[in-house]
C-alpha cells in the first residue's frame, strides 16, 4: 500500500529504526487513496482543528458509526478505528450542557490517549492568519472583536469590515 509522508517525517522515522518511503500522488489520487483506506500510514489534516468544537475532532478521527469498511470511501474515521464506548461518549458530549462537556471530553481524550488512533504531528488551528495595518484597518482581534478570523461560513464577516486605511 502506498505511504503518505512528509520527508521530514520520514527522515525523524528512519532516526528510529522506523522505515517509511515517501509517495506523493496527484490529489485527486491522493484523496481517494485516504478515503478509501488504501494506505499504511498516511499524514494527512485529520480533522478541522476549531478549539470551540473539539467534539468535531473527536468525532472525525473515533467514530465509526457511518464509515464504511476500507475500500468504500469515507469521509472522516480514515483509519477505520473502532472502540465500542466512543459513540456513546461523542452523543452524550453532543448533548450535554456547556458546563458538563469538559468532563465528557476529557473521557473522549483519555480514550484517544489509550489507543492513539492518530499521531498528533503538531496542533494549529484550522484557518490561521497575519494582517498588517499600514494600509488596511478594521481586521478581528482583542480590541476589535467583530467575527472570528475564519474565512468559511459565517466567519466571512470580518472581512466586511476591513477597509482601507485613510
Amino acid at each position: 500500500m502506498p505511504v503518505r509522508l512528509d520527508q521530514g517525517v520520514a527522515q525523524s522515522a528512519k532516526a528510529v529504526g522506523i522505515d517509511i518511503q515517501t509517495n506523493f500522488p496527484e490529489q485527486p489520487q491522493d484523496i481517494a487513496q485516504l478515503q478509501n483506506g488504501d494506505f499504511d500510514i498516511a499524514m494527512y489534516s485529520a480533522t478541522g482543528a476549531d478549539p470551540s468544537s473539539p467534539w468535531a475532532r473527536f468525532h472525525d478521527i473515533l467514530d465509526s458509526r457511518g464509515v464504511p469498511a476500507a475500500g468504500q470511501t469515507a469521509f472522516w474515521n480514515y483509519n477505520r478505528f473502532s472502540e465500542s464506548s466512543a459513540a456513546s461518549l461523542l452523543d452524550k458530549a453532543a448533548a450535554a450542557s456547556a458546563s458538563d462537556q469538559p468532563a465528557l471530553f476529557h473521557q473522549l481524550d483519555q480514550l484517544f490517549m489509550q489507543n492513539v488512533p492518530t499521531i498528533p504531528l503538531e496542533y494549529r488551528p484550522l484557518e490561521f492568519f497575519e494582517y498588517h495595518e499600514k494600509a488596511w484597518t478594521g481586521f478581528p482581534n482583542s480590541g476589535n472583536p467583530t467575527a472570528p478570523p475564519t474565512t468559511a461560513g459565517a466567519g466571512i464577516k470580518w472581512l466586511y469590515k476591513v477597509h482601507p486605511k485613510g
